[in-house]
């Protein structure tokens, strides 16, 4: 198994069509620190856990084995509802 090392930046925008970087807003980033086997193919979903809706779903991106040793990966993740996009950066380790 290959494992990724996963560190996320948020990067806020009016909608998910017009993210691009001269119109985006950069918010915080939040290392996680998370490590996850990749074998193939892994999508990866963000939530946000908060009280007002058990379970937003903030974006997705998909992590494939074949970006092993490119370097470090930076892929949007953009959510229409909640009108933001986060950006998922990682390497495969």
């Amino acid at each position: 198994m290959t494992a990724t090392v996963l560190d996320v930046c948020c990067v806020h925008a009016s909608t998910a069509s017009d993210a691009s970087a001269s119109e985006a807003v950069a918010g915080p980033t939040q290392p996680l620190g998370v490590t996850a086997p990749v074998d193939f193919v892994q999508n990866l979903s963000l939530r946000d856990h908060d009280d007002v809706c058990s379970e937003d779903l903030l974006g997705s991106i998909r992590i494939e084995e074949s970006e092993r040793g490119v370097g470090p990966i930076a892929k949007p993740a953009p959510s229409p509802v909640e009108g933001s996009v986060h950006y998922v950066a990682y390497r495969m380790g």
